[in-house]
């Protein structure tokens, strides 16, 4: 981005639209490029700062997708109630009961959100923590 800032820079009395224009043209698909079409940035400032925020986003997702265990280790207590015992111990986060949504599905409970729509049992996010605590000794 900064090398790109240097050379439209560089050129005297480029028009910022044009500039977008060769940038998004030069850029590979991607949902980024796809936001910079339904809205231009106005100039250089906002495109590096949105710039850096997608950034942020996939590497965000990268770092999530990375950490996705192939196998767990078998537990012999219910998932359930480790995470009682990592909430218990401020190794998972506590959350503040959050609302279900009409027409959600009521026969799944989740006790992590406290709500329904999902079961604890069902959450791969639980278990992949869960695995991470685990991998690291706590458990």
């Amino acid at each position: 981005m900064d090398r790109i800032n240097e050379v439209c820079m560089g050129i005297g009395n480029l028009m910022p639209e044009i500039a977008m224009h060769h940038l998004i043209s030069a850029i590979r698909p991607s949902r980024f490029t796809e936001s910079l079409i339904k809205r231009s940035a106005k100039n250089m400032d906002e495109l590096r700062n949105r710039t850096t925020k997608f950034m942020q986003i996939e590497e965000h997702i990268d770092y999530h997708r990375s950490h996705i265990f192939q196998g767990y280790t078998p537990l012999i207590v219910p998932r359930g109630r480790v995470l009682d015992e990592a909430m218990q111990t401020e190794l998972i986060p506590t959350l503040k009961q959050s609302q279900t949504l009409r027409n959600t599905d009521t026969s799944k409970h989740c006790h992590y959100h406290r709500n329904y729509s999902h079961s604890t049992k069902g959450w791969k996010a639980l278990k992949d923590k869960i695995e991470e605590l685990i991998q690291v000794g706590h458990f």
